[in-house]
């Protein structure tokens, strides 16, 4: 037998020594090391009306931190879409993991009303009327000092021209009983 090029011995030596040795294996690297290990770089453009992006049409959502990023770089194993993870792009560090976007979840999200009033509305919105707290503590300060008020609230659809609107009535119901 020739000697291996490596070991510079012949392989039943090299057998043997296998044999008699307890353990001739490798350890082996955990499942997440080895799902991190087979990962492509993938760079993508965040969504800005929403903070998400999409890989392999699965839309994944920013955390808020990122979300003002213009693009991100991911790590993505393209067998299992349940989780990429977010990395800086010059270090290749593992920033986060993103998750994607529950759109079952998200759909049942309370919106914005829009359209027209109802009187449910007209209702909450009575409920949340009069001045807002820290405007309404501050006038309660200036009536506690017993000085006049640094400003006069209009009246409602009373504005700056109504006091000039009544001095021209006056002036005006004058003339009409000389």
């Amino acid at each position: 037998q020739r000697p291996s090029n490596n070991l510079k011995t012949p392989p039943s030596v090299c057998v043997q020594t296998l044999t008699r040795s307890e353990d001739a294996s490798r350890p082996c690297p955990g499942s997440e090391e080895l799902r991190a290990a087979f990962r492509i770089k993938a760079k993508r453009r965040v969504r800005r009306s929403d903070g998400t992006v999409t890989v392999e049409n699965v839309r994944y959502q920013l955390p808020p931190p990122w979300r003002h990023l213009r693009e991100v770089d991911l790590r993505v194993a393209r067998w299992d879409l349940s989780d990429i993870d977010m990395v800086d792009g010059r270090t290749g560090d593992r920033i986060c993991t993103l998750r994607p976007v529950d759109l079952q979840r998200n759909a049942e999200g309370q919106r914005r009303r829009t359209g027209r009033r109802t009187e449910d509305d007209d209702a909450d919105s009575a409920a949340g009327s009069g001045p807002a707290p820290l405007l309404k503590r501050l006038q309660d300060e200036q009536d506690a000092t017993g000085l006049p008020p640094a400003w006069l609230p209009f009246g409602k659809g009373a504005g700056p021209d109504d006091d000039e609107q009544e001095d021209n009535d006056d002036n005006h119901d004058k003339g009409d009983k000389s």
